[in-house]
């Protein structure tokens, strides 16, 4: 076998590897759905269900995206917010096919059991989500209600 073609060979094997590999990986997104499962990775075709699910694996595996498919949230407990998170509501999931669309709305409320939180020492305020202490983080196309 020619030199040449051996090379092209491996590297197409590389190639289709590695695009194996890509397709896998979550590409630093986190996916929620409504109808998915918080013991789902929260990838595309396995998205994670809640909010703080959603929080906890960007946490973890360096993920700052979180998308959100259209729909209802109800949260019962407060989402502490992280550094540089992105968390976009208004995503269709087709089959694991991920659009953005401007019809699309993802409303996230929070429970009577979210906690009240003294701002001074005479005010309260019930709280949905947390975001003491870190910076650059972005909502966006979300209802929220507290």
């Amino acid at each position: 076998m020619n030199c040449n073609l051996k090379e092209l060979i491996l590297f197409i094997v590389l190639v289709f590897h590695i695009t194996i590999i890509s397709a896998q990986q979550p590409c630093g997104v986190v996916y929620v759905s409504p109808s998915g499962n918080d013991g789902n990775p929260g990838t595309p075709s396995l998205p994670v269900q809640t909010l703080n699910q959603a929080l906890s694996l960007a946490s973890s595996q360096n993920r700052l995206y979180i998308r959100m498919e259209n729909g209802n949230y109800n949260l019962s407990q407060p989402c502490s917010l992280l550094n540089n998170v992105v968390i976009e509501g208004g995503y269709i999931n087709s089959s694991g096919n991920w659009s953005k669309t401007n019809s699309s709305t993802t409303n996230i409320t929070f429970t009577s059991a979210a906690p009240m939180v003294s701002i001074n020492s005479d005010v309260q305020h019930n709280v949905g989500i947390i975001g003491f202490n870190v910076s650059g983080w972005r909502l966006q196309d979300l209802n929220i209600s507290v």
